[in-house]
């Protein structure tokens, strides 16, 4: 039985607001870089199966692409020495990679409720997802 998805909009705006994808309610994150095994409130497993998570490194990866685009166009055409644009483009995506990380797991999570429905097995034992 395959459970009613939520749309990728809503798990989304969830993920951005780093709450649970399904119910947007618990949260995934217990620390700076460690994530729950599932939702406090829903029961939801975060990680459905082994290697779920190298899909969110492509989200990571573009998200960085995003934040370093920005100041290397500035650099250029304002005439600032690449050096410069290279060594803010660096500083910047070292300083907020534990946020490009939370977000990307959180985004990855999001876009693969829209690619695979969640089943019952996606949930603890005897939880379903909140209406």
């Amino acid at each position: 039985m395959i459970l009613p998805a939520t749309s990728f909009k809503q798990s989304l705006w969830h993920a951005l607001r780093m709450r649970c994808a399904v119910c947007g309610e618990g949260r995934p994150f217990s620390g700076l870089f460690s994530m729950a095994q599932e939702c406090s409130a829903c029961g939801y497993h975060y990680k459905r199966e082994p290697g779920y998570f190298v899909g969110a490194m492509y989200v990571s990866y573009g998200m960085g692409v995003l934040l370093v685009i920005p100041p290397v166009l500035y650099c250029m055409l304002t005439g600032v020495p690449m050096w410069v644009a290279c060594s803010a483009a660096f500083g910047l995506t070292t300083i907020l990679s534990p946020l490009i990380f939370r977000y990307s797991r959180g985004v990855w999570v999001a876009w693969d409720l829209v690619l695979s429905p969640m089943e019952p097995r996606d949930f603890g034992v005897g939880r379903r997802p909140m209406s």
